[in-house]
Formats: structure tokens, sequence, C-alpha cells
């Protein structure tokens, strides 16, 4: 983080932070990656040299002429992460010879010759150009100005979408002047590559109600009540473009899942972040989107600062009734990690997340989220029965393809599923008594009895008992009467006592019973 006396040019900056802390804003008004700080608020930051560092800067001081902040420690356990995630390392600051737990969690650097020697690349701070202030500062003025805003980011990959929704965001949950009480705001995630709040893979909407400052993989997995996941899609891929009609189908029912929490908070905006597929066919997709959720206002990042091209041009003709604003693409600087590896970082920050310390993070400073960096093949698993009178799961899918039955074991062993709630029983494949299997067999809900004539698509591994449910060529289940409560890491198979060893910050406790809840294996990989 770079501190700075006031607006101005990066001349002004006295200090380089990097690391974890908290601030409280003691006097005065702060502002940092968006969010406006006043006095006795209170927030984390995660500030990583893999990253640009964020600007805090002091808007205005009290009468007295006074503006104080306080850096203070703070140990969520994301820093120990290097111990069993090498893609973590070198990138808190601090000495690397000395224990983290002897040092603090954040350092403060003078100038450039302070930083560390065993980091090569160039710190680089986050500073937003003025045509980007600008518009946030309009978009966060509409919130009061218009009924229910739906304010969508779209244009190619790395352009800084995310970057900028993330100011947007904190903006909206930070200024008084656009304050809507509790009602927060509401964020539709439809970038699988490169989700915010999210394991890579899923599609998702998400009720946000106070400031998030740090990269994706310090808050994936948002599982309190002050940030919390509304819904969630699998679609396996970090694109769409794999299966684009059910990545469609996803984001039309997480659409309706907004238009079902605005009941409750009348006054929460919609912020989409789109994927980055914007040539041929995904820009039809992506107009067909922002039809269908109402898009009021479009931001769309140009690939030069001068004019969007051919496909803004195409953009604006499809987007008739939508405020439509054109910025030049501030693409993230050079980094010593790959957007796979970051991808990777996400998958993986995620599965050591500590489920039980994240229990009541809502009532804790900031997000409140803890880590617990123990080596994957060291904890403790969730131990799920797949067979027997009281199975934990009804059975394991595998996405775009159907295997021999004895191969099941060897395809999901040590492999990311996605573990998918079935609300509906009607999502599920059945066979009739002749065999033929159908995509859709009962009706109703799953409170029904099931029809003699119709039987679930069930195969049993012939050595491990596994269930394996298929569908046609292994297509999605039908996202209007699924979710997905999360991912899993398959670290072992029990064939002895027919259970799956699992790895996974979801609370169980969570879960329906195991008969409405289906493992999915999709192509998400650590690597």
């Amino acid at each position: 983080m770079a501190v700075k006396r006031g607006r101005g040019d990066l001349e002004e900056i006295e200090a380089l932070i990097m690391g974890e802390f908290s601030i409280l804003a003691s006097s005065g008004v702060f502002s940092v990656m968006g969010a406006t700080l006043r006095g006795g608020a209170h927030v984390t930051v995660s500030a990583p040299l893999c990253h640009s560092l964020p600007i805090i800067e002091c808007l205005s001081t009290e009468p007295s002429g006074a503006s104080e902040i306080k850096i203070q420690h703070h140990n969520s356990g994301i820093r120990s992460l290097h111990r069993a995630v090498p893609l973590f390392k070198h990138m808190w600051g601090g000495d690397p010879r000395v224990p983290l737990d002897k040092q603090r969690s954040f350092t403060t650097l003078r100038s450039g010759d302070d930083i560390p020697g065993h980091w090569k690349y160039e710190v680089k701070t986050l500073d937003l150009s003025e045509s980007w202030k600008q518009l946030i500062c309009e978009l966060t003025e509409s919130i009061k100005k218009e009924a229910l805003p739906v304010i969508a980011a779209a244009g190619p990959k790395s352009a800084g979408k995310s970057t900028f929704c993330r100011h947007l965001y904190n903006s909206i949950l930070t200024n008084p002047t656009t304050s809507n009480g509790n009602d927060g705001v509401a964020f539709l995630d439809l970038d699988p590559g490169q989700p915010e709040f999210s394991p890579p893979g899923q599609v998702s909407l998400f009720h946000l109600r106070s400031p998030l400052l740090g990269p994706p993989f310090s808050h994936a997995g948002l599982i309190n009540d002050n940030n919390r996941l509304v819904r969630s899609h699998h679609i396996g891929h970090n694109t769409p473009e794999n299966n684009p009609d059910h990545y469609v189908a996803c984001a039309v029912d997480l659409f309706a899942q907004y238009r079902k929490l605005v009941p409750r908070h009348p006054a929460c905006p919609l912020i989409i972040n789109t994927a980055g597929w914007v040539k041929a066919a995904g820009l039809e997709i992506l107009t067909d989107l922002l039809r269908q959720s109402l898009t009021t206002h479009l931001v769309w990042f140009t690939s030069e600062p001068s004019a969007g091209g051919e496909d803004s041009a195409s953009l604006r003709r499809a987007s008739e009734g939508i405020s439509v604003r054109e910025l030049p693409s501030q693409p993230a600087r050079p980094t010593s990690r790959t957007p796979a590896d970051l991808r990777a970082m996400q998958t993986l920050s995620y599965l050591h997340l500590s489920p039980g310390l994240n229990m009541d993070a809502d009532r804790q400073e900031g997000h409140g989220l803890q880590w617990d960096a123990t080596p994957l093949t060291h904890q403790v698993p969730w131990v799920v029965e797949y067979s027997g009178p009281t199975p934990g799961i009804l059975g394991i899918m595998i996405l775009e393809e159907t295997l021999p039955t004895e191969l099941l074991t060897t395809a999901i062993n040590g492999t990311i599923v996605a573990v998918v709630v079935i609300e509906d029983d009607d999502a599920l494949p059945t066979t009739t008594t002749n065999g033929d299997q159908k995509a859709k067999g009962r009706t109703g809900s799953n409170r029904k009895e099931k029809q003699p004539s119709q039987d679930l698509a069930i195969d049993r591994d012939p050595a491990t008992n596994l269930p394996y449910i298929r569908t046609p060529d292994g297509a999605p289940l039908d996202p209007t009467k699924t979710s997905c409560a999360g991912l899993a890491l398959i670290r072992g198979i029990d064939t002895a006592n027919q259970a799956l060893h699992l790895i996974t910050p979801i609370d169980p406790s969570r879960l329906p019973p195991g008969k409405n809840v289906v493992l999915v294996r999709g192509r998400a990989e650590l690597s």
C-alpha cells in the first residue's frame, strides 16, 4: 500500500506498506481501493507484492487540521500458506529468515531501496486514471438518483474489469451520500476464469455489505453473513466457450435470484463483472445477457484509449436504451504470477480456509476469514459415506463425457469436484423400465415419491461401489433446479468403509441430506 499526504501525483507518496494489516481511521477522511474511511472505520487490507499495492489517500482533515490512521498488525493465517503452497512465497515483505509469528504482519518501506532483496520484480502502486475515478464517482452518485441501477463491466481479458468493479462496490458501500442502509450491493460475477470471491470455474451472485480490500485470493469463498454468497453454479471450465448454452442458463438463473433479493433489500443495486470473451459468439452472448439482466449502465473497456473499434460499435447498436461509457483499459502491470498461477492460488486459498473459524466471521473485524496453512495431505478430512443406509452423497457426475463405470475411481481420485445441491428431483437423469435414459424423469418436487417405472440413472463401480450418475454426453444439470455449495478435493477413497475423504471449507451442517448432494467433476485443476 502507498501512503500519500494528499491528492496529487505519486511523488507525494511517503511510504509503501505491504503485507496484511488493519486500518483504524482515528480522524479525518481517507480513501483506499475505492472505499471511503471516516473516523472510527476499521477495515483489514491485504497488500501482497504480487499485485500492485493499493494507495491510501487523505481526502480531508478535521477542522483542527489533524488526520490520523493507525496501521495495526493483523494475522489471518494467509501469509503462512507459503509453507504448504510455494506460490505464496515472497509476497508479503518482511524478513524471510525470521518466523512469521516473530515479526509484524506488514512491512513499511521508505524508498525503492528498501525493497526486499529476494523480490526481483518492480513494485507498482494501484493508481487509477482520472477517467476511471470520475466514472466511479458518477456511477456511485447514480445510486441515489435511479431505482435499482444495474451496472455491467465488459471488455477483453486483462482490461481491468475486476479492478474497476472492486473500486466501484467499495465506493458505493462506504459513500455516505449514497448510503442505502443495510441493503448493500449485489455483485454478479460472470467471469469463471478470474472470479472475485469464489474458486475458478464458477459463476456466482454475492450480497456485499462491507468493503473488501485485497486481491481475490484474500477473500476466496465468502461464507459469512456480512458479505455472503447468495447462489453459485459450477460450469466446470475457466471460460464460457466450452458450453455457452449452460453458461447463459446459469447467468439467467442468477439474474432471477437477484430479483428475489430485491424485495428484502429494495435499495440494493447490481454490479456485473463479465467474462473477457467479447469476440464473435462471445459478443452475441454478452449482448443477450445485458438485455436479460436489464442492464442500465455499461462500462466498456477498450483496448485502445481512443476507441473501442468494431466490437464497441456492435455493442452500442445492440444496447439500445443502455447508457454506454467507454474507458481505456488499465491492464495489470507485469507480475511474478501468471493468470494460471493466480487461478491455482485462488483455488488453494479457498481449500485452506478454516471452516470452524469462519462460522462467525461476520462478527469479526473486516471479512474475518481465517486460513489453515497445514498441508492438505495432513488436514483432517470430512469423511463422507457413499453407500449404506445413510450415504452422504447421492452420486458422482463427470461433465462432458461418459466413462466406463470401472474407470470412475481413477477419474476422480485426487481431483477437485463441485458439491452440487439438488433442489428438485426433476434435475436428475432417470432410466425407464426398458433401460432407456432420460435427462429428466420424475416430476414435481423432491418430496414426491419416485414413479415405479422410472429409476435414477446410477451405476456402481464394480471394484469400489462408487455411485456414478450418467447424463447424456455428460450434460450439466439444470441450474434452475440445482446450486453449487462450493468445491472439495477428493483426497482419498476408503473402499473398505465405502467413504470418500474430502477437504473442503464447506460447513456440513449447511448441506441437505446426502440424497440431495451430487459431486460433479469438471475441468478445475490445481495447476
